[in-house]
């Protein structure tokens, strides 16, 4: 699969990088994607006949699941057992002519079969070796099974949703996600220490390490507040949740800036300029339930459209709270071109945060089947003979004959 352009033609930055993803479910799927999209080529190593247990979550097996579609479209599929050692000694010989493995492979995992960072560079010294653990390389709780809510949860994030006493009813992949956006970024900068340098790096990281780097200030807070308090940050920050008369929410946040509440005041409610609890910055944070209730005693006055109008012009920070249902297709994210739809007019793939030179790479929409793609990238390194031997003892798979 061709990577290395967007829909327009335009080169992408990583076209021509080859990425080796020995990985499953989400954290190192979700970062080859991201370099898919950035215009690598990235060939995903999956275990015979049922490939990656992404491929059927949530769908019964019914079906290719959407969260597998979001993390792997757009690549190609090998389907080589790793439980044997051909398997293994397969994939070793693929190393060479690849610029960048990635893989979230437990630690133990990858050393058993000699696929860890050095033994890997030890193959070829040009590689860039990203490897995601779940809580780190070493530390007590190291080797403990991870998954997303369990980075969260130590990570203080899961706490912070609880501190208002309401369990979540869905919590995104947060650590997933981040950690494979993390590692993407892993990647780039190993490959431009290689351009520097010649030579290949290990890169780690881990779900914990990755939430831990978007958490960063709320530990910050905390460590200056005694505790990470939900309503402490939401009174530092200024940050209001007005519900309106017809049941919609908007979100405010004014932060230290005394422009931005001279300008909420003046075109909501400019009594409250007279106030003296809310004179300055300070007042505000000690008012901040007060200043609150105020505030919603104004909003429930008007339709979240009538506030939307009359708070356009007021140099404000505010906008609509969306649904996760709804945020893909209002307006602003719709014009940036966030997401493709398919012809039924869902939601289908990511297509990035960046542009380039003005573009956003399109979204390759193909999805490989388990093992789709073993002769074109095995022919490099094996004899027809050595294919059709490897078939017959089911070291690969037969998906694609």
């Amino acid at each position: 699969m061709d990577a290395s352009t967007s829909g327009d033609g335009t080169r992408l930055p990583l076209a021509g990088i080859r990425v080796l993803e020995v990985g499953n479910y989400a954290s190192a799927p979700y970062g080859g994607y991201l370099l898919v999209l950035l215009g690598a080529e990235v060939v995903k190593i999956e275990p015979p006949q049922t490939g990656d247990p992404m491929r059927g979550w949530g769908s019964g097996g019914s079906e290719v699941s959407f969260f597998f579609r979001m993390c792997n479209a757009g690549k190609s599929s090998v389907a080589v057992d790793l439980k044997n050692t051909d398997g293994v000694a397969l994939v070793r010989s693929l190393l060479p002519g690849f610029d960048v493995m990635l893989t979230n492979l437990k630690k133990e995992s990858l050393a058993k079969l000699g696929l860890s960072g050095q033994e890997c560079l030890a193959v070829n010294d040009r590689l860039v070796h990203v490897a995601i653990t779940g809580l780190g390389s070493d530390g007590p709780l190291a080797g403990r099974p991870t998954f997303d809510s369990i980075a969260q949860a130590l990570s203080g994030l899961l706490g912070l949703y609880l501190e208002s006493g309401q369990v979540p009813s869905s919590l995104p992949a947060v650590a997933d996600l981040t950690g494979g956006l993390v590692a993407a970024a892993g990647v780039m900068a190993g490959l431009t220490s290689r351009g520097l340098t010649g030579k290949g790096m290990v890169v780690e990281t881990s779900l914990l390490e990755a939430l831990c780097t978007v958490l960063s200030s709320a530990h910050v807070h905390a460590s200056h507040t005694a505790g990470a308090s939900g309503l402490r940050r939401a009174a530092g920050a200024q940050m209001f949740q007005l519900t309106t008369a017809d049941d919609r929410r908007i979100a405010i946040h004014l932060s230290t800036s005394q422009r931005f509440f001279s300008n909420l005041a003046k075109a909501a409610a400019p009594y409250l300029l007279q106030d003296e609890r809310f004179a300055t910055y300070q007042r505000r944070v000690e008012n901040f339930d007060a200043l609150g209730a105020a505030l919603q005693d104004v909003f429930e006055t008007r339709t979240c459209a009538e506030w939307e109008a009359l708070l356009q012009g007021a140099d404000l920070p505010f906008a609509q709270i969306y649904s996760m249902a709804e945020a893909p297709d209002q307006p602003q994210i719709r014009e940036l071109g966030l997401y493709q739809t398919d012809a039924l007019g869902r939601t289908d793939l990511f297509r990035g945060p960046w542009r380039f030179d003005g573009v956003r790479p399109a979204a390759d929409p193909s999805l490989p089947a388990v093992g789709e793609d073993n002769d074109a990238v095995l022919a490099d390194i094996l004899s027809p003979g050595d294919l059709e031997r490897l078939r017959r003892n089911g070291v690969i798979s037969e998906e694609n004959r």
